[in-house]
């Protein structure tokens, strides 16, 4: 007779699948139909032979946390003598060369109430006479996500968890390629690649009904020593291009940890998909916060440390602006140099509604962007008086970036440069373009704007030739040919073409860190 105890952690995972009442813990108890399998071992020789036992109600404990039920000893074990008893639930294991393997390959995203693959493991030394108690320890993690859906329409879509720029966290499954926990031998306790036939894990998509939510979890083995890194969630529906969240979870800064659930939440509002807390509220995101503080200096190597100095900036030509800066990292941070795309997230595309000599009132102008790595599209409201300020409410219809935007060209000789400022809103804000086209609106409550400078450093005719327009304008490369950001004391656009063999200034994007 054998008595089986759940694991304690906490919070804790379970085998029956259901999230504990007013916590983030998810119980770990027994269900009748879980398959347990056993090992035996006498001396250093495992029996060929392995036992499983299904559980039923009987068998189970009324809280749930133990089982107990009879084994049937393998004929070539002397069950008179010690012996070890070995047992896996939760995934497929195997005896090969007298080492237990269990499969560890994670499992796909599905709803919590129906994920019955969580694997588990344990042993015991059998003393005849004595209480067979095997008490079981978590080969894993769960990552959990609960979706909810605002929109007027139902959502249909299959989840996936996409790590932004590094390789997998967790043991993953490929052809020839199938991770084992090694539960014996020599190595117990490593995982190694096996070699045998794969099937990728079933993702069946998920409709959401409108205004309503799910919980939804994946099971994954973490490996050592590494962090989760930022990631974005992934929404594929049945037709139609994925759905990339508009924001990412940052990497965190602590290992995952085998017994525990982590918990992620996400909101779809018909639009938009968006990494949310637990309230399902959004963060507000500020494309500005993207761009980095300073230009790049003339080595190439770092930042300039005057964000408004005109003479201090290195001038590259395009090419070599695209080869140098595609990936830089400068201070442990990782810098790209920007699409014409990101630039439009920053400055609109087009001549006109950022404009600083002349009177402009324009709304629901239509823009497309892209926002750490993700398109946007949205509307906006500019205003300006012809002063050298221009106004705007950007990113209408995105709720967590509606955003209010102060343009300013400051007159300086060789301090000239243009400011940008930009205020994060409050979620579900009905803030007019009016209401903050006035100086008193960004006179208080500006301690969480986010502001950047650029200098008005001109160009440069050809590498080591002599600069043009020093102090009146503002030439910024992006990675898309033959495209700038440009601004004058007349107006800001993001849509300048211009000869691939000028020097401009260069300004980097936050790329994924």
């Amino acid at each position: 007779m054998i008595t089986a105890s759940m694991p304690d952690e906490s919070p804790q995972t379970r085998v029956n699948l259901a999230p504990e009442a007013g916590t983030k813990n998810i119980v770990v108890t027994w269900k009748a139909g879980d398959v347990i399998r056993f090992y035996f071992k006498q001396g250093e020789n495992f029996s060929p032979t392995s036992t499983s036992v299904t559980l039923i109600a009987e068998n189970i404990s009324g809280d749930g946390k133990s089982a107990t039920f009879t084994v049937t000893v393998p004929a070539d074990i002397n069950s008179a003598a010690e012996f070890t008893v070995y047992a896996v639930h939760g995934a497929n294991s195997k005896l090969e060369g007298g080492i237990v393997l269990i499969n560890v390959s994670p499992g796909a995203f599905t709803p919590l109430n129906q994920l019955q693959d969580v694997p588990i493991s344990g042993s015991v030394d059998v003393t005849p006479g004595n209480p067979i108690n095997i008490s079981f320890n978590h080969l894993g993690t769960l990552q959990c996500l609960t979706v909810k859906n605002t929109s007027a329409t139902d959502f249909t879509f299959t989840p996936s968890l996409v790590n932004e720029g590094v390789t997998d966290w967790y043991y993953t499954a490929t052809a020839g390629a199938i991770p084992y926990f090694r539960l014996t031998g020599t190595d117990a306790g490593t995982v190694a690649n096996y070699n045998e036939d794969f099937t990728p894990p079933a993702s069946t998509p998920i409709t959401l009904g409108q205004n309503s939510e799910i919980e939804l979890a994946q099971w994954v083995r973490p490996k050592a020593d590494l962090y989760v890194p930022k990631i974005k969630l992934n929404a594929q529906p049945p037709v139609g291009n994925t759905i990339v969240s508009v924001n990412s979870k940052p990497q965190r800064t602590s290992y995952m940890q085998q017994g525990r659930a982590y918990h992620l939440y996400a909101l779809w509002d018909g639009n938009y998909l968006y990494f949310a807390d637990d309230t399902f509220t959004p963060p507000a995101i500020n494309p500005l916060s993207y761009v980095a503080k300073y230009n790049i200096n003339p080595d190439g190597d770092g930042f300039v440390t005057d964000p408004i100095a005109c003479n201090v900036s290195g001038y590259f030509n395009f090419d070599d602006a695209g080869t140098n800066f595609s990936d830089i990292t400068i201070d442990n941070v990782r810098y790209h140099l920007p699409s014409i795309e990101e630039w439009q997230a920053i400055v609109y595309h087009a001549w006109g509604p950022i404009n600083f000599k002349n009177a402009n009132s324009s709304d629901n102008y239509n823009e497309n962007a892209i926002v750490n790595g993700s398109p946007v599209t949205f509307t906006s409201d500019f205003r300006g008086n012809g002063d050298g300020i221009s106004y705007a409410l950007r990113y209408k219809g995105i709720a967590n970036m509606l955003s209010a935007w102060r343009y300013e060209y400051v007159s300086s000789g060789n301090n000239t440069h243009m400011k940008i400022t930009s205020r994060s809103l409050p979620y579900g804000s009905d803030i007019t373009v009016e209401e903050i086209a006035i100086p008193e609106y960004w006179n208080a409550n500006s301690e969480n704007d986010v502001v950047r400078y650029f200098p008005a450093s001109g160009y440069r005719y050809s590498d080591g030739g002599s600069t043009s327009n020093v102090g009146r304008v503002g030439c910024f490369w992006s990675s898309t040919q033959v495209k700038s950001m440009y601004f004058s004391d007349t107006a800001a656009h993001s849509s300048l073409g211009t000869n691939k063999g000028l020097g401009h200034s260069v300004r980097l994007f936050i790329s994924d860190n």
